[in-house]
């Protein structure tokens, strides 16, 4: 419930949903970082199971954004696009880059890929939730 409230508040200001995209990203970046980094089995996995409840909170978000943003006519061909990238993009990707990490350098370097992806995409959000409060509020650069 409370995670909610927070939601609730992100979306009504100006820039709320890119907001809350980037609050989500962030913390599933701190928690996975957290996790791997952690000696204690226990904390790793209370670290990775709070990363992907941070990461799935943006998850529903998502799928609404798209839904109420496509034509409904284009809607099917958008969320076949939108779990491409998000799901099959990363699966064939992914444990390349990881693989070929762990081989020039080590296998617990090559995991952070997944905070890095998170904590850049957080970033990504970040911004556009910068610009797009700026840009409902009225003000310019020149």
């Amino acid at each position: 419930m409370a995670v909610i409230f927070p939601a609730c508040y992100c979306v009504s200001i100006a820039g709320g949903f890119p907001l809350f995209l980037a609050s989500t990203s962030l913390l599933a970046a701190l928690a996975f970082s957290l996790a791997y980094s952690s000696p204690a089995l226990s904390h790793a996995q209370a670290g990775i199971a709070a990363g992907i409840a941070a990461f799935g909170f943006s998850a529903g978000i998502l799928t609404t954004l798209i839904l109420e943003t496509v034509p409904p006519q284009l809607r099917n061909s958008a969320m076949a696009y939108s779990i491409v990238l998000t799901s099959g993009l990363a699966g064939v990707i992914g444990p390349k880059l990881v693989g070929q990490l762990s081989d020039r350098y080590t296998l617990g370097v090559a995991m952070y890929v997944a905070p890095v992806a998170y904590a850049s995409a957080g970033a990504v959000w970040l911004v556009l939730a910068l610009w797009l409060a700026r840009s409902q509020s009225g003000t310019t650069t020149a």
